[in-house]
């Protein structure tokens, strides 16, 4: 009985990890954006972003209707169901995803090195530290 009650805890971690390191993920996404944009540009960012997180809430569920009626099967070894496909879904697009950051994000760091002193200091001032 004690080694069923062990599995059970493994596959509940091998479940909670990556959904752990999803949410850190957002937030090391948001504090880049807090390091390369300025005082002023700050605000109106972190806040399309989050405004695109809570797009993806509402509009999570709307594929999820799209999506409960496939039902297929790929060769003799991959059985595409409504219950499996959301999963599939999200594959992709991460996949994709990935792709696109790859491409389009840049190194801020050595954009920050090619500055001249006056502007980089410029720029330290504007940015006020956070204390309670």
């Amino acid at each position: 009985m004690i080694e069923n009650f062990q599995d059970k805890i493994n596959q509940k971690l091998a479940k909670i990890i990556p959904l752990g390191c999803g949410i850190a993920a957002g937030s090391a996404m948001l504090a880049d954006v807090c390091r390369a944009t300025t005082y002023e540009e700050r605000t109106p960012i972190l806040a399309l972003c989050n405004a695109t997180r809570q797009m993806g809430i509402l509009i999570g569920p709307a594929f999820q209707l799209l999506l409960s009626n496939i039902n297929f099967k790929i060769g003799d070894w991959l059985e595409i169901t409504p219950l499996n496909v959301p999963g599939l879904f999200m594959a992709v697009l991460w996949f994709f995803y990935g792709i696109a950051t790859c491409f389009m994000f840049f190194n801020l760091a050595t954009e920050m090195n090619n500055m001249n002193e006056e502007t980089r200091q410029a720029l330290f001032k504007q940015s006020t530290p956070i204390t309670g």
